[in-house]
């Protein structure tokens, strides 16, 4: 992965911190972060393993109890895709990651944090 652009916002929620840390391990097919931060058994669902975008900027993320979400707006060359990465914690700690679902679809074009920013209807 060649351009990771971070939110910059986690700085007092070292919850929100881990989730940005694991999706960038993650991309980056950090295999020693992934298995020293996630609990025994986990396994990268198969959408996981073949990401090779271009750019992927963090839109924005969320973390409860036992739960994180981390929306993504990802580009290979003139595509845009918009990622999401949810998932569960081992525990409401925060410290490991039990299991990841991802999904992904193709973004119709308008940029995510564009339409955010003219507060226009997602």
């Amino acid at each position: 992965m060649s351009n990771i652009i971070r939110t910059g916002q986690c700085e007092n929620s070292p919850k929100n911190k881990f989730v940005e840390d694991i999706t960038i391990a993650i991309l980056e097919k950090d295999q020693d972060f992934i298995e020293a931060n996630t609990s025994e058994g986990f396994e990268l669902p198969p959408s996981a393993k073949n990401m090779g975008y271009d750019k992927i900027l963090f839109i924005f993320f969320i973390s409860h109890g036992k739960y994180g979400s981390l929306l993504t707006q990802a580009y290979y060359g003139e595509e845009e895709y918009l990622i999401g990465f949810r998932y569960i914690f081992e525990n409401t700690k925060g410290k490991k990651m039990e299991k990841v679902i991802v999904t992904e679809s193709k973004s119709d074009g308008d940029s995510f944090r564009e339409r955010t920013r003219r507060k226009e209807t997602i």
